[in-house]
């Protein structure tokens, strides 16, 4: 049929049809059908001559009444053909691409139609809001300034941006008061679609979170701000502001309002704690200390400054109370004076060690609270980070690197803390010394003065002493750590003595410097000591020819020069242990300057359907002076049993990282489904793989949390299900516990057979789009690897199996055969063995 508009006119899509533009040029609107009506429109898109396009005609439940409108500027001549249902699922696809849905899915695409008109319509109202309200916001925002102090600003901060999902808007307030960021909806809407779970949020965020249960007073502590669901199963956001003050942030009535126990009864005992990420840039110690005290509670700092305040005033008494003893009490033998005075002073030393002892607690909280923020982001740091630089360091190496930061805050923390504080209130001593006598107060000041610059120099030359001892130490606890995980292989190498004499190469250089640390600062300590009598002997000295002061104005300033030089000192001694992260700081650094595999605002890889593409592809090892991998070229079909073989050192496991992700290859591109996996979130890309690889290790935990631990929401009807698939069933069954028999880390217990089977299973467990396996069959006997080759034939999802043994790779679609870094054969195994070549002779090797 041959349809003609003019300007004005608006045709309305109403059967399955394509059109053609034959001239001018068509405007395409979707449209809403209401009471027979067409409603607001919006423009898809603009279509020139000799380009077509699908009709759209919905009237669902779900989504209403939908059509496509055709309208022109000027004339438009169209010629519509009706089409089958394979025609148009291909039109859809096309049209979908112009009108900017990156990730066509058939099944949803109407709803992605209907999304994009709403989205749409979302920003143009914005539009004309913002500017109806433009001169609104104008005249109230000296109002706001004023307002923002106020509570209300926090709330209005929590609740901003609301979308519709509780789910969500609950994590981003959560995010907002402990200060990480989530991805976008339309981010996550992007990769899971318009049903996506808390996983799926923080998963796509990179934002690590920890199921928790709550005790029955949890509202009573201070147990951080958490994720908790109502008795409804609604998501509530419940923000901490100290120990035992809770407010909870419901996204599904915008309300934000204090828990009390009432309500807090009302909460599902299941939670979810956040842990902040570091941000995506090199973290520096200034970095580190910034985001640690993020999390410092300000109750507590108040806590700590207010009773320090406190001591040190009480402090000031004692010079106070000593003049008042030897002028007036001692000279007019007032015995009951005396007994009140040190009465008072018993009452001052009593309450400086309660205030001193809450004080301590309040700081001892806060520290071990930015410490777990520390710790649990420099873990995530850690396993976001390649696989490359992870393979860069020994596992011993890696944990003692991993567990330095928090030691460098927890130094840096506490003589921050006590230094800063230190050094104000030491103030008031001095202004205490100068009210007695100003001229022993310099003298006091400037022999304090000689101290510290004495200090300074010293803790200047034990940085290298530091740096010598710390690494040493790291050394000989990473061959411990080692030695520990491999004691059964030392054991049976006989290799004990060979062990210790290496570790004590390392425990004799750390404690040569320790001594020699140990030696300087007992110098340090004899100088100060001998200052100190040295200040004596002046102020002894200037009282007696100088000064005209009492006995007990002199006593009176001794001891407050006492307390002044003590304070001065400590502080000293918390600087010359804080020199330590200084040296430390060098060894984690290295963690802490690798940035992640993927940021927040790489592209998602979308909906992977298996087909992969090497595009001369070549890699090479830092260092080696041959490429492992030469001009590698593979195109893979969806579901399509690839097998790779080759002599050892023929670069398949090679090709199997690069695979993966976990190397970059030096020239070439590798392309998953046409995205090129350095462009992409390499994470969400392998949520569609299922991996078993050569050196693959068990969790510690039962069979059943081995085999879902990628997976924690899988059935047990599944499990058992992949149980039988990988021939496992009947071992099991013999098993005690059966399928929650506990492993240890090293699976003593159960054979490398059995071991490679659950790891088989907790690979297609997810039925991934892609499976990979690397030598994954190599402790089975011919029944069982008859049982996972038949298992793996009969799987909808593209397989790649690098192998020794070959008969593993007889029933695979297609044999890359791998020689030096090239692919040198391709083909079935029988189309291989017909050409007697260089798989052929790798054949005739095996006894097959």
């Amino acid at each position: 049929m041959e349809i003609s508009l003019q300007s004005g006119k608006l045709y309305l899509t109403s059967e399955p049809t394509i059109f053609t533009v034959v001239e001018g040029s068509a405007l395409i609107y979707i449209v809403p059908i209401e009471e027979n009506a067409a409603g607001r429109r919006i423009l898809l898109c603009e279509l020139s001559a000799g380009e077509q396009f699908p009709s759209f005609c919905i009237d669902s439940e779900l989504l209403g009444h939908w059509s496509f409108g055709i309208s022109t500027l000027e004339h438009v001549k169209l010629e519509g053909n009706s089409a089958s249902a394979e025609d148009i699922s291909n039109a859809n696809a096309t049209f979908a691409k112009k009108i900017g849905i990156r990730y066509f899915d058939e099944d949803s695409y109407n709803e992605m139609v209907v999304e994009k008109y709403r989205l749409n319509l979302i920003k143009e109202e914005g539009a004309v809001y913002a500017t109806s309200e433009e001169q609104r916001k104008t005249t109230a925002k000296s109002f706001q300034i004023i307002y923002d102090f106020f509570e209300k600003r926090e709330n209005q901060k929590l609740l901003s941006s609301r979308t519709g999902n509780n789910l969500y808007d609950a994590i981003h307030s959560l995010g907002i008061h402990q200060g990480f960021s989530i991805a976008s909806i339309d981010r996550i809407r992007e990769s899971c679609g318009k049903r996506f779970e808390l996983n799926d949020i923080t998963r796509i965020s990179h934002v690590t979170l920890r199921p928790v249960i709550l005790e029955a007073d949890w509202f009573k502590k201070d147990c951080g701000s958490f994720l908790g669901y109502s008795s409804d199963g609604e998501p509530l956001a419940f923000l901490c502001y100290g120990h035992g003050v809770y407010k909870v942030c419901n996204p599904a009535t915008g309300e934000i309002s204090a828990v009390t126990e009432s309500n807090a009864q009302q909460i599902l005992p299941s939670a979810f704690v956040f842990y902040r990420p570091f941000p995506n840039k090199k973290i520096g110690l200034r970095d580190l200390i910034l985001f640690g005290l993020k999390d410092i509670q300000k109750r507590d700092i108040f806590t700590f400054a207010l009773l320090s305040l406190i001591c040190t005033c009480i402090g000031m008494f004692l010079p106070a109370l000593n003049q008042i003893i030897f002028d007036k009490v001692i000279p007019l033998q007032n015995k009951n004076e005396l007994v009140q005075i040190c009465f008072v002073v018993l009452v001052f030393a009593v309450g400086s060690a309660a205030f001193a002892l809450v004080k301590n607690f309040a700081m001892l909280r806060s520290i071990n609270t930015m410490k777990i923020s520390i710790q649990s982001a420099v873990f995530d740091r850690l396993f976001s980070l390649s696989e490359s630089f992870i393979q860069k360091f020994p596992s011993g190496e890696l944990t003692i690197k991993a567990l330095q930061p928090v030691r460098i805050f927890s130094l840096l923390s506490n003589g921050l803390f006590r230094t800063l504080l230190g050094g104000i209130f030491s103030v008031f001593f001095f202004c205490q010394m100068v009210s007695i006598s100003s001229s022993l107060a310099l003298i006091g000041v400037g022999l304090t003065v000689l101290i510290a610059v004495v200090a300074v120099i010293i803790c200047h030359r034990q940085i290298d002493v530091e740096r010598m001892i710390i690494r040493s130490g790291n050394q000989g606890s990473s061959w411990m750590i080692q030695a520990i995980n491999g004691i059964s292989n030392i054991r049976i190498a006989n290799a004990g003595n060979r062990f210790i004499l290496e570790y004590l190469k390392f425990y004799a250089e750390q404690k040569k410097m320790e001594q020699k640390q140990e030696w300087t600062q007992n110098k340090f300590n004899i100088f100060i000591n001998a200052l100190q009598i040295f200040e004596s002997i002046c102020f002894f000295y200037l009282a007696s020819h100088t000064e005209t002061l009492s006995t007990g104005q002199f006593l009176a300033f001794v001891s407050a020069f006492g307390l002044f030089s003590n304070a001065i000192i400590l502080c000293l001694v918390e600087a010359f242990s804080a020199v330590t992260a200084i040296p430390m700081f060098d060894e984690c650094k290295v963690i802490l300057d690798e940035l992640p595999e993927t940021s927040d605002d790489t592209l998602l890889p979308g909906k992977i359907a298996g087909d992969i593409e090497v595009n001369n592809v070549s890699f090479s090892y830092p260092g080696a002076e041959t490429p492992t991998l030469k001009n590698i070229n593979l195109n893979i079909r969806e579901g399509e049993y690839i097998g790779i073989v080759g002599s050892s050192g023929s670069g398949k496991s090679t090709l199997l990282k690069l695979l993966l992700g976990f190397e970059k290859p030096t020239l070439g591109k590798i392309y998953y489904s046409k995205n090129d996996i350095d462009k992409i979130d390499k994470k969400e890309l392998r949520k569609y793989f299922g991996v078993v690889l050569q050196d693959d290790k068990l969790i510690s935990g039962s069979i059943f949390e081995n085999i879902t631990v990628a997976h924690p929401k899988t059935t047990l009807d599944r499990v058992q299900e992949v149980i039988k698939k990988v021939g496992l069933e009947k071992d099991i069954q013999e098993m005690p516990m059966g399928i929650h028999t506990v492993l240890s880390g090293s699976c003593s217990t159960i054979s490398g057979g059995q071991q490679q089977r659950i790891q088989i299973a907790r690979a297609i467990v997810g039925k991934p789009k892609v499976l990979f396996f690397d030598e994954a069959t190599s402790a089975l006997d011919n029944q069982t690897q008859a049982i996972v080759g038949e298992t793996l034939s009969k799987m909808k999802c593209t397989k790649i199996v690098v192998a020794h043994r070959l008969s593993t790779v007889i029933h695979c679609d297609r044999i890359i055969v791998v020689n030096k870094g090239e692919i040198v054969e391709s083909g079935s195994y029988e189309e291989l063995m017909g050409k007697k070549g260089f798989f052929y002779d790798l054949s005739s090797r095996q006894n097959l």
